[in-house]
């Protein structure tokens, strides 16, 4: 998640793990819960030991803002028992957008005030200006086209 770019719902539960060597057989001991804010949702973890009769199902709940709950059923010989859990928790903020925007004009070949008039524009949201700098800047498109995409995305 950290090196390649990956669309998530909101409220997708990401169980990963960091703990993996050649060919390991056994469930790890260490557990990361990437959690996309948004939506609440649930998660059915399954784990065995090599076999259905030694199934054990791990329910994991979100409620949406800050809240992880988990609850494990079936075979519990099949989980370690210094299983620990760490859960991060992706939220979208404003500070990532204008962050993110921030980024796109940085090395934009343009002056500052054209800049900052797009950046403003962009955080406003306000779809008439961001249009009007766009149709008289178009050796610029590029920069709008990148800033459409990055709004766009954040939209759906």
């Amino acid at each position: 998640l950290d090196k390649i770019p990956v669309l998530m719902k909101e409220g997708a539960i990401v169980p990963l793990t960091d703990c993996i060597e050649d060919n390991q057989i056994e469930n790890p001991k260490e557990i990361r819960l990437e959690v996309f804010a948004g939506k609440p949702s649930e998660f059915e973890l399954y784990e065995d030991l090599g076999d259905l009769s030694t199934k054990a199902i791990t329910k994991i709940k979100y409620d949406g803002s800050d809240k992880i709950s988990y609850e494990t059923e079936g075979c519990l010989d099949a989980i370690p028992t210094d299983r620990t859990y760490k859960v991060h928790i992706h939220k979208e903020r404003e500070e990532d957008l204008s962050e993110q925007i921030y980024n796109l004009l940085l090395n934009a070949n343009m002056e500052y005030d054209k800049k900052q008039e797009i950046y403003y524009a962009a955080l406003e949201e306000s779809q008439d200006k961001f249009n009007k700098l766009m149709q008289a800047n178009p050796d610029l498109s590029y920069v709008f086209f990148a800033i459409r995409e990055l709004l766009d995305t954040l939209e759906n």
